[in-house]
């Protein structure tokens, strides 16, 4: 379906409008949106802030502050496990980062990497407005100018959808090669599909002022190396951190549901939730074999805990879903039209709109911030001590001709590098592990969960705190890849879980294909073309 047929579908089936950018927003001082047309169909919530117009889907919250000096905007939720006494109400935190800005610059980037959540702030003050996202990125944030006016969006196709744009050729290429749907898609460093728009890129905020655009890294910077605490002490804290996430989520939304497998992730959520069990529904899919292990895992585990525990079977066939090929083309878009799910994710999205068993699910995403994904995906190689262009883009994807392309992405990678990094930010926080943070998981999960997951229910990730991911990765590289950490966080909490002997590994993650990966890795990154 192209994207004239879908306005065409959506100008007539008035019931599938909400589907489109769920949950999402766009900023602009553009004066002239037509906001009762396609996408917004005088549904979404218009709101005037400090000389700026922000449209937001009708199932997303906007909260705003003006403190007589300085303008705050909060979109999406957040909430604060790392204070005391913790915050679990957004008003409450605009007042709090409010007074932070007035005392210093510190103590406002202090305050707000306690959040948790899936957000994005703007600060307006004389100098202009900057843009903060989330710790890891997971409620996208695209950002920039064109034909002298700024936009600011959740969604990449809302842009284009807005300004009429058309495709970087560059971004048509590498959609269009046979291997990029290989590790999900996404787009190299800081690109949208618009050459007039980029993506903001966790731990730096974007700064307009004057007509252009700047960013500027916040996170981590020489006050925020990593913690020379006790491994003990860094366990404990983070496993604090987790379990105040798990009283304030259950305050914030009626209906909480903890999506469960066997996995290490999800083992150490549950375990967090100890104290507070009743407060939570526990679920499982299947939709594959694969997850049939998973489902059973995490039943098991339930039992052992005398935990009421859900297993959803996803039938395989399309029949036995409701505008199965709308929906497919609406995932597509509200992803930025840079590839189309699997079949597998379309019958979730497509079978959990049709139930109302719960407002918002806890998924355990961000935790492989702290886990060494890519020691892990390539089983321990030799990485170099500098991260080069080439084995950016050999990390990215896997190309094994159109050297062209390769190029092209060298030359992205190259300037991506050069933009974000100084040698001082790996030496606060290796390579792998700061790489990996700041692009993989904001480039494919990020887009996951804003383009797919949110559609039928809001989503809260516990791990998505930069206090938390400091800590957990201020533990020895050995322990953080034999999941030691969170093993360990597990057993504080509730040694049930630690002890439980069940566990789940990747089936897709075989010493095989690690291999393959590892040589792939060795032989790409050194090629001289």
């Amino acid at each position: 379906m192209t994207h004239g047929e879908l306005e065409q579908l959506l100008d007539r089936r008035q019931e599938l409008r909400s589907l489109v950018f769920p949950r999402g927003f766009l900023m602009t001082n553009d004066p002239y949106i037509e906001a009762q047309a396609y996408p917004f169909y005088g549904a979404w919530k218009r709101t005037v802030c400090f000389g700026y117009t922000f449209y937001v889907h009708p199932k997303q919250n906007l909260f705003a502050l003006n403190d007589g000096s300085n303008g705050f905007v909060l979109i999406g939720h957040a909430f604060d496990p790392v204070s005391e006494q913790g915050e679990s109400q957004e008003e409450r935190l605009l007042e709090q980062i409010s007074a932070a800005f007035a005392q210093s610059a510190d103590a406002f980037t202090g305050y707000l990497n306690r959040w948790t959540g899936l957000f994005v702030l703007f600060v307006f003050d004389t100098n202009g407005v900057r843009i903060y996202g989330d710790a890891a990125g997971m409620y996208t944030v695209f950002y920039g100018m064109h034909d002298g006016k700024l936009y600011c969006a959740s969604h990449t196709a809302l842009l284009g959808d807005v300004c009429g744009l058309q495709f970087d050729p560059y971004i048509e290429r590498l959609i269009q090669y046979p291997f990029y749907s290989l590790f999900g898609k996404s787009l190299p460093g800081d690109l949208s599909p618009y050459k007039d728009f980029k993506r903001l890129i966790p731990n730096h905020f974007a700064q307009y002022q004057d007509g252009t655009w700047s960013v500027s890294r916040f996170f981590p910077t020489a006050d925020h190396a990593l913690s020379t605490l006790p491994y003990d002490s860094l366990v404990d804290n983070a496993a604090e951190i987790l379990s105040k996430s798990m009283h304030i989520i259950y305050k914030k939304w009626d209906r909480c549901a903890i999506s469960l497998t066997g996995g290490c992730d999800s083992k150490t959520t549950l375990a967090c939730t100890n104290g507070v069990y009743d407060k939570y529904s526990y679920f499982s899919y299947i939709s594959s074999d694969s997850e049939a292990v998973d489902a059973e895992a995490a039943s098991n585990i339930c039992k052992l805990l005398d935990l009421p525990h859900k297993i959803y079977k996803i039938s395989d066939s399309d029949t036995d879903y409701k505008d199965l090929p709308a929906l497919i083309s609406i995932l597509a878009h509200n992803s930025g039209d840079i590839g189309k799910s699997n079949a597998n994710d379309v019958r979730k999205r497509a079978f959990f709109l049709e139930r109302d068993d719960f407002d918002v699910e806890v998924k355990s995403w961000v935790s492989e911030v702290a886990r060494s994904y890519y020691r892990k995906r390539f089983a321990n190689p030799r990485f170099p001590k500098t991260l080069t262009p080439r084995y950016a883009t050999s990390l990215y994807k896997v190309f094994l001709h159109d050297r062209k392309l390769v190029r092209e992405t060298d030359r992205v990678f190259a300037a991506f590098l050069q933009k974000y990094y100084v040698p001082e930010d790996f030496e606060r926080i290796p390579w792998e592990d700061l790489f990996f943070w700041e692009f993989r998981m904001s480039s494919w999960n990020g887009l996951v969960i804003t383009g797919e997951q949110q559609i039928a229910y809001d989503i809260v990730i516990p791990y998505n705190n930069r206090v938390l991911l400091q800590l957990m990765l201020s533990a020895p590289v050995q322990k953080r890849v034999a999941d030691d950490l969170h093993k360990d966080i597990m057993r504080k909490m509730n040694p049930l879980v630690a002890d439980c002997g069940v566990s789940v590994v990747n089936v897709k993650h075989t010493e095989n294909r690690a291999k393959l990966e590892r040589l792939y890795l060795a032989v790409s990154s050194k090629l001289p073309f």
